[in-house]
């Protein structure tokens, strides 16, 4: 087969139907078009390293490259973008993250992440964890020069532009480019919906249909972090440029934190409230009353944390709110045969009591969200006998349940498919169960049917290896006690 014959196939097979015009014209050889992993040019960070075998220039905005993380590790948090993208695992343990569900998978394995939608993989395994990332970048239009310089936003998750950018970027005429779409996104309400890839390119069309939803609040909420990042975000822009539009989006935004309170202290995941579905329950489920609390805690105390300063009637609000947020909390905490234990990661707005989300989300105590609202007490400067009393029962609870002797096992069955279980290792550092029991803190796990099993074996393999179904988190929360005892020069129990 003659090269000339070996260039046209491979320029076939790289350009797909769709591509530009100024693609075609580029000239496609077998030295361009086979690229072998070089060490020297690999690109290194913390985690591991990556390397490009088709960057955004190579062809249409296509890209291919291999990400290489170390033991349980990853890249980056979950986060959505505007651009859909596939995951391919070559060698070690992955865990999928998408839009609130995880599933882990070894070699051989795709992931598809559609546009919009948070999601994210890292490293489930003890061995070194090996991906391809295929994604295709909106392409540069000559026409429209003037997009190629968002391509380095857009390579970003919203969350990643909010807490990872320099104030140099913020200062930038793409920041004020993205300010311009969260004004958009907000809702006249004064929330945001959740998974908006805010720093998005939008047509004038989607501006215009944007425009329309503002007087509609639905979707409104902070689940997933939304309204806590784009607060951030309109804090971070104002330092530097004092446009009075960031300031009074902001306002809003708090305004609208305060008005979705309950009576009870208590934070719903949407406002309006929904009162069909389990989003009307006092929500501590991925930390979305704790970050509120945390918002309430900074304003409140003056912290460095946002640049515009709020109204005294909203300080005062703020104050009000943190206060009956805490007495919600320890009003929350179960108390099992009369001792106070955990939370579950929803509770009733009006019984208080643990109630159901999705179908194998049953009434529980959380060996997951618990950790953060013991976090957030801890935080308090001059807790109350109250407060404390709440810490140290709930520490002394996780010290009851964890789990030792056992690790989480990656392997494939039969045919070849990866999937979990439980094996016995002695030298295992401790687990925690993502469920136990309300009665007697056996811990549990569940089908997408409801119906309550103990071993991880008895569910199905998709919500076997879709669910975080064992922790670690409360390590490092057992360790923060121990800092904070001596902080308050308080006795164990």
């Amino acid at each position: 087969m003659s090269s000339n014959r070996v260039t046209r196939i491979l320029a076939l097979i790289l350009l797909a139907p769709g591509m530009s015009i100024q693609a075609q014209h580029k000239v496609y050889t077998i030295e361009n078009c086979v690229n072998q992993l070089d060490m020297d040019k690999v690109i290194r960070s913390e985690t591991g390293y990556r390397y490009w075998f088709a960057d955004k220039d190579f062809i249409d905005g296509r890209t291919l490259k291999i990400s290489v993380v170390g033991a349980n590790q990853a890249t980056h948090p979950p986060h959505a973008h505007e651009v859909d993208e596939f995951f391919f695992v070559l060698e070690g343990t992955a865990r999928f993250y998408l839009d609130g569900d995880t599933a882990i998978a070894g070699p051989y394995t795709s992931f598809y992440c559609p546009p919009g939608v948070e999601h994210g993989i890292s490293n489930a395994g003890d061995t070194e964890l090996k991906y391809l990332v295929i994604k295709k970048y909106p392409p540069v239009v000559k026409a429209d020069p003037s997009k190629s310089e968002h391509w380095g936003v857009l390579d970003h998750s919203w969350k990643e532009l909010v807490y990872g950018e320099s104030e140099d970027w913020y200062a930038s005429d793409e920041a004020v480019r993205v300010a311009e779409n969260v004004l958009l996104y907000q809702r006249d309400i004064g929330g945001w919906p959740k998974n908006a890839a805010m720093q998005k390119v939008l047509t004038e069309e989607e501006k215009q249909k944007l425009i329309k939803l503002q007087k509609d609040s639905e979707g409104a909420t902070i689940d997933n972090g939304a309204t806590i990042a784009e607060l951030d975000f309109l804090s971070k822009i104002y330092a530097i440029r004092k446009d009075p539009r960031y300031k009074t989006a902001f306002l809003r935004g708090i305004e609208f934190l305060l008005d979705a309170q309950y009576e009870n202290g208590g934070w719903p995941q949407l406002y309006p409230v929904h009162s069909d579905d389990y989003s009307r329950h006092i929500t501590y489920n991925d930390n979305a009353m704790v970050n509120v609390m945390n918002i309430m805690k900074d304003l409140v105390e003056g912290s460095d944390r946002f640049s515009i300063e709020i109204y005294d009637h909203m300080l005062s609000r703020a104050g009000e709110a943190f206060d009956k947020g805490l007495d919600c909390i320890l009003k929350t905490q179960y108390r099992q045969n009369g001792v106070l234990t955990a939370w579950c990661a929803q509770h009733d707005a009006v019984t208080l009591q643990p109630v159901k989300a999705r179908s194998y989300e049953l009434p529980s105590l959380s060996g997951s969200e618990s950790v953060e609202i013991v976090e957030l007490l801890m935080e308090i400067d001059d807790p109350s006998e109250e407060v404390i009393h709440s810490i140290q029962s709930a520490i002394k609870w996780f010290e009851k349940v964890k789990i030792t002797g056992i690790r989480i096992e990656r392997f494939h069955d039969e045919q070849g498919n990866s999937d979990r279980r439980v094996v016995e290792d002695k030298n295992a550092p401790p687990l925690w169960a993502r469920f136990y029991n309300l009665s007697d803190n056996k811990a549990f796990f569940c089908d997408r049917d409801g119906i309550k099993v103990y071993s991880l074996a008895e569910i199905g393999a998709e919500r076997r290896n879709g669910y975080s179904w064992y922790i670690d988190d409360p390590i490092d929360l057992l360790e923060d006690y121990q800092t904070w005892l001596k902080k308050h020069k308080i006795r164990l129990i």
